[in-house]
């Protein structure tokens, strides 16, 4: 089932035109599966590569979640990412919220994103305990 797994390439992989990567990710998009662009704004961003590639998700870079709290310029750009991201139709996901500030900044806003990564949300686990873990989650939302 394609449908089930998303490719992250970071930016600067797609910057040629002519790359081989554009053509596997088109050959991959074509196929289902989801393209996410990792790192975004940190690399040579263009916003066409949204419309020219079959991009399904976008992952705002850490570097802009490290400082979203003390940093109106980042505040700016993951409000802007993040907005983009939903007009675009497409998941958005905000890498790097190592803590309960980033994380309450984010929900508290109601920003648009789909997703949040990082040690805010949960520490890497062997398989087992994350089953436990979404047991855990699960059963406080019913």
């Amino acid at each position: 089932m394609p449908q089930r797994v998303t490719v992250e390439v970071i930016e600067d992989e797609m910057v040629d035109e002519q790359s081989t990567a554009r053509a596997v990710l088109s050959a991959l998009g074509e196929l289902g599966m989801g393209i996410a662009i990792d790192d975004f704004g940190t690399g040579h961003p263009s916003l066409s590569r949204l419309r020219q590639l079959p991009v399904t998700s976008v992952k705002i870079d850490r570097s802009f979640m490290a400082n979203v709290l003390t940093s109106i310029d980042d505040e700016a750009i993951v409000t802007a990412v993040s907005h983009l991201g939903r007009a675009l139709d497409l998941v958005v996901v905000a890498e790097g919220v190592e803590d309960m500030a980033v994380r309450s900044y984010l929900l508290d806003r109601n920003l648009p994103v789909d997703r949040l990564q990082g040690y805010g949300v949960a520490r890497p686990m062997p398989v087992l305990d994350l089953v436990q873990w979404l047991d855990a989650r699960e059963a406080v939302l019913v």
